[in-house]
C-alpha cells in the first residue's frame, strides 16, 4: 500500500488559499514546495504576515495535516 501524503493549505489573509506538498520555515518566511510544470515554481517564499494563521492551523487540522510553527523565533 502507498502512503498518502496529503496537501498543505495555506489560508492568505487577502488571497485565495494555496496547497503546497512540503515547506520549510526560516525566521518569518515559508518556503513552499511546488512542482514547476504543474505551478509554474520550484520554491515560493511566502511571508507569514501574509497568512491568516489561525485560519491555515484550521484548515489543515480539518484535513488531519500537521501544520508545525516554531515556538519562538531563533535566538543566536
Amino acid at each position: 500500500m502507498r502512503a498518502v501524503h496529503l496537501p498543505t493549505v495555506l489560508v492568505y489573509s487577502r488571497r485565495p488559499s494555496r496547497r503546497c506538498f512540503g515547506y520549510a520555515i526560516i525566521h518569518n518566511v515559508i518556503y513552499a514546495r511546488g512542482d514547476y510544470y504543474q505551478d509554474g515554481y520550484w520554491t515560493k517564499n511566502i511571508q507569514l504576515s501574509l497568512l491568516n494563521i489561525p485560519a491555515t492551523l484550521k484548515a489543515n487540522q480539518d484535513n488531519g495535516v500537521k501544520f508545525i510553527l516554531p515556538a519562538a523565533p531563533m535566538k543566536l
